[in-house]
């Protein structure tokens, strides 16, 4: 009997959270992108790849459940592929400092991350 016979590992789902829940400080936006990345049925690749970049639901603290924007924070839900994609891209390349909470949550993006979050935006 080996040693991990005993120990029954979780699978599927539970498994990455597991997994998550214990590396979220060290490894940060670098494992939550490989676990975006994961195949899943019944959804696109950039609905999870969204969720993991948005992980502890910054997005939605300003911009609502549903992306609906609220007083002065904008509806990001349903808008134009191409203005979310520039929008992301000004913020983090400091071309939009007026908002510097934005650029401090995109600055460390990659261009397929923010590729990623704008088509799953686009189509809510």
């Amino acid at each position: 009997m080996s040693q991990w016979s005993a120990h029954r590992r979780p699978h599927g789902p539970d498994r990455e959270e597991s997994f998550r829940r214990r590396h979220e400080g060290a490894c940060g936006l670098l494992l939550r992108t490989a676990l975006a990345r994961l195949p899943r049925a019944g959804r696109s690749s950039e609905h999870y790849r969204f969720q993991a970049l948005d992980a502890g639901k910054k997005c939605t603290s300003c911009h609502r459940e549903d992306f609906v924007g609220y007083a002065n924070t904008p509806r990001v839900a349903n808008q134009k592929l191409d203005y979310l994609i520039k929008t992301l891209s000004d913020f983090r390349d400091n071309k939009r400092p007026n908002v510097p909470r934005m650029t401090a949550l995109v600055r460390n993006f990659s261009a397929d991350d923010i590729a990623a979050m704008a088509h799953y935006l686009a189509g809510l």
